[in-house]
């Protein structure tokens, strides 16, 4: 990755219980040196893709209020490289936000950004 320029991440799950389940909370670790385009989680948001979300730290918190069995969510998160380096990033997960017991958890995001030239 190039500091300054924008990348996506790819986001994609797929409902796996029956309707009327609690809201959804979808927690996307990013690396280190990266930050989320916030115009963009708001263009989410009014296109009625995601219900609304929060960054808190390095984390990206997306939120669902209902998903239906069969129903996909699919979008990218646009994402600027600000610092040279090698990073990892906090692992990635998704529950149910009432009871927060079941969770899915993800490997964690890697990111190498190169040093200007």
């Amino acid at each position: 990755m190039v500091p300054a320029r924008t990348s996506s991440l790819s986001c994609s799950w797929r409902g796996s219980r029956p309707p009327g389940r609690p809201m959804m909370a979808t927690v996307i670790g990013l690396p280190g040196g990266l930050e989320p385009r916030h115009e963009q989680l708001k263009e989410l948001v009014r296109a009625g893709t995601i219900d609304f979300y929060e960054v808190i730290g390095r984390e990206v918190v997306i939120y669902l209020r209902e998903m239906d069995v069969a129903q996909k969510v699919r979008f990218k998160i646009d994402v600027i490289g600000n610092i040279a380096g090698d990073y990892t990033g906090p692992a990635s997960r998704i529950y149910l936000y009432y009871p927060d017991e079941e969770k899915h958890w993800n490997e964690p995001l890697k990111v190498s950004i190169s040093p200007r030239a």
